[in-house]
Parts: structure tokens; C-alpha cells; sequence
């Protein structure tokens, strides 16, 4: 550029040009900040929504018993509501099983969201993440399988619940049997015994030298009594158990000696589940066996003994006869 005035107007011109450059240099670093102060808000109130302000899971499960509604240790096919402490429609949310077995339910109809427990034991973790929002929480659930059948007497007495034969050691007794642990629901399962070979406690005893014993042979598939949990127990299988073993009237036409009756059998008998929810069909997962047994002895008494329940019958006293009417106590 050429220019054509004086030296002292081309000074002035020039501080002026000067100015105006700083006053730019000025005004875009100001911009810049506005806007860096912005963006560090934005992604505060963002961690903030994500840490502070998302709900938190609440879990009821449907089943009634135990009374413990609000507990995470559920029994395998348990079914547990979601909902979330805000009031918040859970399904504005997106849920998922992101660790451990079972599944996530969603019922348009009721509005309603729950999770469904699977078939193996072991730890679950239930998430939720909402779309837009860095917000997730997750709730943790304990599955439990059947650990063991556990016997008591029969909730409604009925005829024949004891019996015996006079002078031979074979009895039987009716029971109601229990799926422990006794702190969970097993609502949505369905039990079933197996077959299993008798075995000799003592291959000198009376039952080993006499015949005729059958092998037990395994039942049908059956269900749970709904919400019927016993402390202690656990929850009730929906039938009663008919226990029976010993020797039969028609295997012995001479009842032997007194002495000749000790001795004892028994049979652990192989136990199955299944859910019936998520596997109606399937073959089920095997659990503890229960123990059946029936020990005679010399004193004249035989003790008919499963799943942690057992009865002295005694098989001298010749006013018991087959299908007398013993209460169980």
C-alpha cells in the first residue's frame, strides 16, 4: 500500500488499526470463555441428573410368603414387581437382566414391569437405563434352588394315615412333604422323585435273608400349594406323601422270630425340579435325594423313617392289625 498523507496521520492511522485489532482479539477470547463455562455447566448438570436424580428400583414379590415381601432372595422362578421410588412409569425405562439368569417381563396392559427368576441358582442383577439420560440403577437378587424334602405329618387328617402288619416289620405312614429352604417362594415349580434300588443297611439281617423287595419307582410331576410356606419347612408340596416299606403279608406266610427282625432297608430316592413358567416340559434339574428307610429291631418295634420325619411302629402286638387307624402326632 502507498500512502499519501503526512507522517503524523499515518501514525494516528496506524494506532488506531492497532486498537481495533486488540478490541477483536479481546472479544473473542470472552466469547470463548462464555461458552467453555457453558459447556462445563452442561456436563455437570448432566453427571448430576446421571448420580443424584435417577429413582431407585423397588421390589415386591408377587408371591405372598414369605411375609417378607420387599426381600432380593427369591426362589428359582420366583416373580418379583418392579416399580421406582418417584412414581415414574418403569416403562419409560429400558430394562434388562445384565448379569445372572431369568428374564424381564412387560405387561402393556397393566402397565407393570417384573423379573422373572431362572432355573439355576446364583446371582441375578437387574439394570435399567432411561433413553436421553445417563441414569441407571440396578437391583441384585439371590436365586435359590430346592436344597432338600422335608416331611411333617399331613395338614388335614385322613384315614389310613398309619399302618402296619401284625408281627411283620411293614409299615407305612402318610406325609406331607416340603421343598426347603423355608425364606423363599417356590410358587412356580413343580417337584417330581425318581426311581431308586433298595439297599441293605446289613447284609445279616432279617431283610437281607428274606425277598420280594421292588425297587421304589418315581412319581408324577406335581405342584406347589400357593403361598403355603412353614417356617422351618419350607414350601408345601400340593399332595400327600404315602410312605410304605417293609416287608409285605403276602412275602411272609410264617412270621419269623422276634429276634430274627433286626435289621433295616432304605432307598435314597433322587429329587428333580423344574419352572413352570419359563419350562414346562422340560426334564427338570436335580436336588439333594431324600432318604426313605425302615429299620426293625429286636425289641419287636420298626422305625419308618423320610425326609427328616419318622414313626415307631410296633409290629408284636397282635391288637395292630393292617390298616388300623394310627393318628400321626
Amino acid at each position: 500500500m502507498y500512502w499519501q498523507g503526512s507522517k503524523t496521520e499515518f501514525k494516528l492511522s496506524m494506532k488506531s488499526y492497532i486498537y481495533f485489532l486488540l478490541a477483536l482479539i479481546l472479544l473473542s477470547v470472552t466469547t470463548h470463555t462464555v461458552h467453555s463455562q457453558e459447556r462445563s455447566s452442561t456436563v455437570e448438570a448432566l453427571n448430576f441428573v446421571g448420580c443424584d436424580d435417577c429413582p431407585n428400583i423397588i421390589t415386591l414379590t408377587r408371591a405372598l410368603a414369605p411375609a417378607d415381601r420387599t426381600r432380593t432372595k427369591i426362589g428359582v422362578g420366583e416373580e418379583v414387581d418392579l416399580s421406582l421410588d418417584d412414581q415414574s412409569n418403569p416403562l419409560n425405562f429400558n430394562w434388562d437382566v445384565t448379569e445372572g439368569n431369568g428374564q424381564i417381563i412387560i405387561d402393556q396392559n397393566t402397565q407393570t414391569v417384573f423379573f422373572r427368576a431362572g432355573e439355576l441358582a446364583g446371582s441375578s442383577i437387574v439394570t435399567y437405563t432411561q433413553s436421553n439420560s445417563t441414569c441407571s440403577k440396578t437391583a441384585t437378587f439371590t436365586v435359590l434352588a430346592p436344597s432338600s424334602v422335608e416331611m411333617d405329618c399331613p395338614v388335614v387328617i385322613t384315614d389310613q394315615l398309619l399302618f402296619n402288619v401284625k408281627y411283620y416289620p411293614a409299615c407305612g405312614m402318610t406325609l406331607t412333604p416340603y421343598i426347603s429352604p423355608s425364606d423363599v417362594s417356590f410358587n412356580y415349580i413343580e417337584v417330581k422323585e425318581g426311581n431308586s434300588p433298595i439297599k441293605y443297611f446289613d447284609d445279616s439281617s432279617f431283610f437281607w435273608t428274606s425277598s420280594g423287595f421292588d425297587d421304589h419307582v418315581g412319581g408324577a410331576w406335581t405342584g406347589i400349594v400357593v403361598d403355603a410356606v412353614s417356617p422351618g419347612l419350607g414350601s408345601r408340596v400340593n399332595a400327600l406323601d404315602a410312605v410304605q416299606m417293609g416287608r409285605s403279608y403276602s412275602n411272609i406266610p410264617n412270621p419269623p422270630s422276634a429276634l430274627d427282625r433286626s435289621g433295616g432297608i432304605y432307598t435314597d430316592i433322587p429329587m428333580r425340579y423344574r419352572v413352570i413358567t419359563s419350562n414346562p416340559n422340560g426334564a427338570g434339574t436335580p436336588f439333594s435325594p431324600v432318604r426313605q428307610q425302615i429299620i426293625s429291631q429286636q425289641n419287636g418295634t420298626a422305625v419308618l423313617a423320610k425326609g427328616g420325619f419318622d414313626y415307631e411302629f410296633l409290629n408284636t402286638n397282635p391288637s395292630v392289625n393292617w390298616g388300623q387307624e394310627i393318628f400321626c402326632q
